[in-house]
């Protein structure tokens, strides 16, 4: 299944970027999926999907959803693109809410790199930006969403967009 934008997407669309430097994107909600494991997100500048490195190559990045069916958790933004909580039963709160999370050493974060679902977090905050490099010129920034097998459902989107010339 490839990826898409939800019916009302989660997208900043014309960015201008007048000289090279630094997009910094925030973002955070909540998601579930119908299927467990089955669910990705990831970060897109115009068609192309973030990477990070990986080792020695460049590869996509995407956050993993990992918690289970039906259960609502925590979707947010990180220097490394999204990364999806173990944390499920939880809700953010309208002002004061730090993009980002913290777990315990039961509960992870996860993310995906080069098709691989990866446990990058325990008793650690993971939060912020991801700050992406570009080119002077204008573009879209989106979050979409893929599922394997079922549905993602995702609910209290935020998302924010900035760029810095320099």
């Amino acid at each position: 299944m490839a990826y898409g934008l939800l019916t009302t997407p989660d997208r900043v669309q014309s960015i201008v970027l007048p000289t090279d430097g630094l997009i910094a994107i925030g973002f955070n909600a909540e998601w579930k999926e119908s299927v467990a494991a089955a669910s990705r997100a990831a970060i897109f500048i115009g068609a192309t999907q973030l990477k990070v490195w990986n080792q020695t190559v460049a590869a996509p990045l995407q956050a993993a959803s990992e918690v289970g069916a039906d259960v609502y958790a925590p979707l947010a933004s990180c220097s490394l693109g999204l990364v999806g909580f173990a944390i499920s039963g939880v809700s953010g709160v309208a002002t004061g809410q730090i993009v980002g999370g913290f777990g315990d050493t039961t509960i992870a974060a996860h993310l995906e790199v080069g098709g691989t679902v990866e446990q990058i977090a325990s008793r650690m905050p993971i939060a912020g930006l991801c700050y992406v490099f570009a080119a002077a010129g204008t573009y879209d920034v989106s979050v979409q969403f893929k599922s394997s097998s079922g549905s993602v459902t995702v609910k209290n989107r935020k998302l924010w967009v900035q760029a810095t010339g320099f």
